[in-house]
């Protein structure tokens, strides 16, 4: 198996923090889901439609939109394969909440909530 390695700045205060393995596949995943399509420079297919859906009704219709985006943005990740997704409304957001295999090896939960602005 490959190790990946990586560096984020997210969550950290002045040094950037080392990623390997699972937690660099799971940040790159995060970054694709919470980038907005279109938002990329030079790659304005790169992203998620998940956070122009937040203030749309959370109907059937919504939900398939969700989730198929959900099965693209996934499938585009060979590190990952997916078993399930839950899409719940939250009174200011909407929770994705996936379960995930990682390379064939271990299974991992994911929490994704795409907040609603309302200032």
């Amino acid at each position: 198996m490959v190790d990946f390695v990586s560096y984020t700045t997210v969550d950290q205060a002045l040094v950037p923090k080392t990623l390997q393995n699972i937690d660099v596949a799971k940040q790159d995943l995060l970054n694709h889901l919470y980038t907005r399509k279109g938002e990329r420079v030079m790659d304005p297919e790169f992203g998620s439609r998940i956070p122009f859906l937040v203030f749309e009704p959370l109907d059937d219709r919504t939900k398939r939109e969700i989730e198929a985006d959900i099965d693209d943005i996934i499938a585009l990740d060979p590190r990952w394969k997916l078993a399930s997704k839950v899409v719940q409304d939250g009174e200011h957001s909407v929770t994705v909440a996936l379960r995930l295999i990682y390379q064939n090896i271990t299974e991992q939960e994911l929490v994704v909530e795409y907040e609603r602005d309302t200032a």
